[in-house]
This record gives structure tokens, sequence and C-alpha cells, in this order.
């Protein structure tokens, strides 16, 4: 009786560290390489040679990153190209070309088939303003984030965001974009 009631207890706390050791190695995260584009509207408000300037036009990025994928949360690291459109005013002639490149960190929580996420980082800019015969170039490095939504369909993710620039020279740039992203 003594041996069964020591192999019970043996038995016990076995199971027990199995299980342990089996909800450690399932809680460890996985990290894979993914690659996506997203095109959307932005919106900038800005002041050039006096004429000020409020517009929206097309804008478009092509996104490369590293995800580290836990059950419920993850974190990525991201590097973007970003073409933040042309908004121009044919009545007064400003116009702002702005494009560059821009490295995230981004934190998300997984529910199943929906994620939720944001993002904080520095975009890389240079910036063409024209207005009439006025004309300059100017570049810089400023902070940006954003928050979005994604939905995991297999190994893609079709993300949905929307990303505040704060570039120095430009008093507002928004980003709402849609994409696709696929997982290696």
């Amino acid at each position: 009786m003594t041996k069964n009631l020591a192999r019970g207890v043996l038995g016990s706390k076995l199971g027990i560290a199995f299980l342990a050791c089996g909800s450690v190695f399932s809680l460890s995260a996985y990290a894979e390489p993914y690659a996506g584009a997203s095109i959307g509207s932005v919106s900038l408000e800005a002041n050039v040679s006096g004429e000020s300037l409020d517009e929206h036009d097309s804008a478009g990025k092509l996104i490369f990153g590293y995800i580290f994928d836990f059950p419920v949360v993850d974190l990525s690291f991201e590097a973007n190209y970003v073409d933040l459109g042309s908004p121009s005013d044919e009545s007064t002639g400003a116009k702002v070309d702005i494009s560059g490149l821009d490295v995230f960190v981004i934190a998300g929580l997984d529910f199943g088939f929906v994620g939720a996420f944001a993002k904080a980082g520095a975009i890389a800019w240079d910036a063409d303003a024209t207005a009439g015969s006025f004309s300059s170039s100017t570049d810089g490095t400023d902070t940006v984030y954003g928050v979005g939504l994604r939905f995991n369909v297999a190994s893609l993710f079709l993300r949905v965001e929307y990303e505040r620039f704060d570039i120095e020279s430009v008093d507002n740039v928004d980003l709402f974009s849609a994409g696709v992203v696929w997982r290696f």
C-alpha cells in the first residue's frame, strides 16, 4: 500500500511537471519575416510660402518586418518606404511632396482572427514644396506613431491603420491606409 501511494504521488508530480513543461513550451514565441504593401489617403496641413495648404492625396508604402508571435501578444520590428503623395491646391499653386523611410516597434494583441496593434517609431523624410515661383527642398528625421487592426487569413494579414507623422516643417500629416502583409 505504501508503494502504491508512493507511486501515485510520484506519478502525480511527474504529471504536473510534464504539464508545466508543456505549458511553458506552448508559450514560446515563433518568429518570422513579413513583407507587404499598403495604399491609402494622406491628409496634409502646411503653410507653403504664406499659402495655406489643407489637402488630401493618395499615398502608398512598401512594408518589411520581423514578428515575434506569442499566443496573445506579439512584438514586431518594421521598416517601410512611404510615399505620402503630392497634396496640392490648384487655386494657390501650393504643393508638397513627402517621401521617406520609417522604422517602427509594434506591439499587438491577437483575438483569434482579428488583432489590434499600436506602433511608434521615426521617419527619415525628404520634402519638396512649391507655391507659385517659390520652391524649397528639405529633409529631416521626426517621430511617427499609429494604431491599426489586422485580420489574419492563413499566412496573410489584411491591415487597416492610421499613422501620424510629426514632421517638423509641416503642421499635420495623417495617413489612413489598407494593405496586405505576407508572413513567410
